[in-house]
């Protein structure tokens, strides 16, 4: 018999054959709940059916043309009803099931739905499997009276009909202890379960239930109950077994395009965008919009860098390693904002609380320590392993966190952020690296033995182990949980699904063998795999199909030891090596136009080594912090510059000469204002110093007595005091610093003026703002201003 779901408004059939009523209205099939019910989604009522209306078997012929640009026409137009109702077009959807002479489904479908997601196990079960032995499974109803007999779904290929049974049984049953009715609950465990002969070990699992408390099932059995979505979880399920031609799964359409988006996806090898591709177009991302380039070398570990890691929110990046500080970096100026010193041997592994108010860092002390974020106070200090502490990972609730050693003791301990120790596991190994997943259902480790151990984090129970046949390096888990990524010792990294055990795929390219290197998730939707590698360099590998995208050339030698992905930047990755720097690539705008700062050098204070460094490039800076009213900062010059004028301006050969000379003219503004603001520190300083070398002085004389004193004063005045040498010329010129310091009233009124005559700003809003403020400030024209340089500056300085 035809197995295609043609509705014959003249005949009284549906798939095959049409359900037929003698004055009974009991059936599950007479509930009013099929003739606008399309895959649980209901039109809102109209009085009609969604075929015959006043009794009218009339419809508007359809074309006899048997395909739809090679596709079949039913098929299509039954997903386009039901993608019609899904969007809650549900007049339109009738009208097309009208038209066409199609319906979604046959009533005995929808009475199917029904029984499921109303919790009538007897009735799904009659109509899922039939009543009476009919020869044809195409859905067949029929009432008589109060007898009813279904002949049951036609099944997909392959469908166990006693694990369907087994699935609609155990949802009974759980329901039932979920009400308190044990004793219904025990008789569907014993005379409807057991005797399908299923799992045994799910069967003994049910079994304990009995004497669980009916609020604990959620937790046991990740079941939300009767009132939640187990009952449609459990519909979508049965679907999967029953032929899609009589039973078209929830939100086809849908699926069918975000399967023909992901398929697009996955053939653009530098997709790295989290916005989904148009329908309307063929998806394919340009290369220059991959971070290829390095924009951005950090310097300031003092040994090899082991390991990197971008905050939850991006705004932050540590780095660790073979010194015994971590550094963290403010990532919209990679200015050091703390440097971590508290522990006393190599820092291999930093971790971020999942609200990044916090960090775990982990040494060869022995010791874990967990720092606050925002002051860089070290908050917790773990000091019970008895081996270096290899990893930690944050629960996802942010309350405890777990850490893990190559110790033979504690190895792999659970603990609150009060110090508590609130779990041990007994494990005989020792621990590599551990993750615990972001939906906070399972913890994974490895240990240098070349095993996994899969736990359930909820109960600690040991799900699996899996034993490798080649050692591991690293540990990662996929935000939506469902897979591991591995790095082996074979110069592979290995795709695992955690439900399964099973390998997805592997990506090879790397180079490892006799050291830890890290790889990770990465891109915007985590669509990419990179690695570091001991050749120096660093892969990344297309997800989806494994293919290598890229190899960069990471650092100057030895291996790239660890990589991190920035998770609000998709444009920004880190790589950490032994040539004891951090690299930051990043996109570029053009091939001909990234700027560096390497030949010209804008001065920063580095708190830790005390001298000037900055290596960046003007890709780089974050446009959303532009504070230019009421008075500029000198990062914020560049910033603007490069919004507003660098992405028009890049159009032709010619317009790059504009660039380059307003670059130019802004970078001059920014050595300005740079030098004032030092001149301003410097004076400041040499005026605590004259203080100190005339105590006396210090409550009662101004800085224009100070000026005189330390220009006339005797070197072993300055000598008494403690002041060395180097400062003494200085203070001579004291009065210099402090003229510089006070001219036109306020430090920063030259750059100011500057920066607004520029070509930039010149004939901007923000230039006829603020022009009218230099005559009432410092009695001159912006103009004016802007004609006097302050030459002498670089002399005193």
């Amino acid at each position: 018999m035809n197995e295609r779901m043609r509705l014959d408004p003249d005949s009284s059939t549906s798939n095959g054959s049409r359900h037929q009523s003698n004055g009974s209205t009991h059936s599950a099939l007479h509930k009013g709940v099929y003739s606008h019910s399309t895959n649980g989604h209901s039109s809102p009522p109209t009085g009609t059916s969604s075929v015959f209306r006043n009794g009218s078997s009339s419809t508007i012929p359809i074309s006899k043309a048997q395909s739809f640009f090679g596709h079949d026409r039913e098929e299509v137009t039954r997903l386009l009803i039901q993608g019609l109702t899904d969007l809650g077009y549900h007049a339109s959807a009738e009208r097309l099931s009208l038209e066409s002479g199609y319906e979604v489904e046959s009533p005995t479908v929808a009475a199917f739905r029904y029984a499921v997601l109303q919790g009538e196990w007897l009735e799904a079960e009659a109509l899922l499997f039939g009543s009476l032995p009919v020869e044809d499974g195409g859905g067949v109803s029929v009432s008589n009276g109060e007898s009813h007999h279904y002949a049951g779904l036609k099944f997909a290929d392959g469908a166990d009909q006693d694990e369907l049974k087994f699935r609609l049984r155990e949802q009974k049953y759980l329901e039932l202890l979920e009400q308190g009715n044990l004793t219904s609950a025990l008789h569907v465990l014993r005379h409807e379960l057991t005797p399908l002969n299923q799992d045994t070990g799910r069967l003994h699992k049910l079994s304990s239930l009995i004497v669980c408390r009916h609020e604990d099932l959620n937790t046991h059995e990740k079941w939300d109950g009767a009132r939640g979505r187990s009952r449609r979880f459990l519909l979508q399920e049965l679907s999967k077994s029953i032929s899609p031609s009589v039973m078209i799964p929830e939100h086809r359409l849908a699926v069918l395009l975000d399967q023909l988006k992901q398929n697009q996806i996955s053939k653009c090898l530098y997709h790295n965008s989290s916005t989904a591709p148009s329908l309307f177009s063929d998806h394919m991302c340009d290369r220059s919009q991959f971070p290829l380039r390095t924009v951005l070398e950090l310097s300031h570990n003092n040994g090899e860098v082991w390991f990197v890691a971008f905050s939850h929110k991006g705004h932050r990046l540590a780095t660790s390693g073979q010194d015994s500080a971590v550094i963290i970096y403010d990532t919209s100026t990679f200015h050091v904002r703390f440097t971590l010193r508290a522990h006393t041997s190599h820092v291999a592994y930093v971790t971020w609380s999942p609200d990044d108010s916090k960090l775990i860092t982990c040494s060869h002390d022995y010791k874990a320590r967990v720092w606050d974020s925002e002051t860089g106070r070290c908050l917790l200090t773990i000091d019970r392993h008895t081996e270096p502490v290899t990893t930690a990972a944050w629960a996802p609730d942010g309350e405890t966190f777990v850490t893990g050693s190559l110790g033979r003791q504690s190895q792999l301990c659970l603990w609150h952020l009060n110090g508590r120790s609130a779990y041990s596991w007994a494990t005989d190994y020792r621990i590599q690296d551990c993750a615990i997943s972001p939906d906070g259902q399972r913890l994974v480790t490895i240990s240098p033995d070349r095993q996994i151990f899969v736990y359930n984090f909820v109960t600690r129970e040991e799900e699996y182990s899996i034993l490798l046949k080649t050692k591991m390096t690293c540990l990662s888990i996929s935000r939506d949980s469902r897979y591991m990524l591995i790095n082996m010792t074979d110069d592979e990294v290995q795709l695992i699904d955690i439900e399964t055990a099973e390998i997805v795929r592997r990506f090879l390219g790397q180079k490892q063998g006799d050291f830890v290197i890290r790889s990770s998730f990465g891109g915007a939707d985590e669509n990419l795999i990179i690695s570091g590698s001991e050749d120096s360099k660093v892969y990344i590998w297309h997800k989806e199909n494994g293919t290598l995208i890229e190899t960069l050339e990471g650092h100057s030698t030895g291996c790239v030891n660890g990589v991190a992905w920035n998770p609000a930047d998709p444009c920004m990755f880190a790589s950490a090596g032994d040539d004891r720097k951090v690299r930051i690539p990043h996109t570029t705008t053009s091939k001909n136009e990234t700027f560096e700062y390497g030949s010209r050098r804008i001065p920063t204070i580095d708190p830790d080594k005390g001298k000037a460094e900055t290596q960046m490039s003007m890709e780089n800076f974050d446009t959303k912090r532009i504070k230019l009213d009421p008075l500029p900062r000198p990062e914020d010059m560049l910033i603007a510059l490069y919004q507003s004028r660098v992405s028009t301006l890049l159009t032709d050969d010619r317009k790059s000469l504009a660039v380059r000379y307003q670059f130019g003219h802004a970078i001059e503004v920014l050595q300005g204002t740079a030098k004032m603001q030092l001149c301003m520190f410097a004076a400041n300083m040499l005026i605590s110093m004259a203080q100190t070398a005339f105590p006396d002085e210090r409550k009662y004389a101004s800085t224009h007595r100070l000026q005189q004193l330390v220009k006339t004063a005797r070197e072993d005045v300055f000598k008494k005091a403690g002041i060395p040498p180097k400062y003494w010329p200085l203070l001579r010129k004291l009065d210099k610093f402090i003229a510089l310091r006070n001219t036109n009233a306020h430090e920063s009124s030259d750059s100011f003026a500057r920066l607004l005559c520029s070509p930039v700003y010149k004939d901007t809003d923000l230039f006829f703002k603020w022009k009218d403020a230099f005559p009432v400030v410092c009695n001159k024209t912006i103009e004016e201003v802007n004609a006097s340089a302050v030459d002498q500056l670089s002399e005193l300085l």
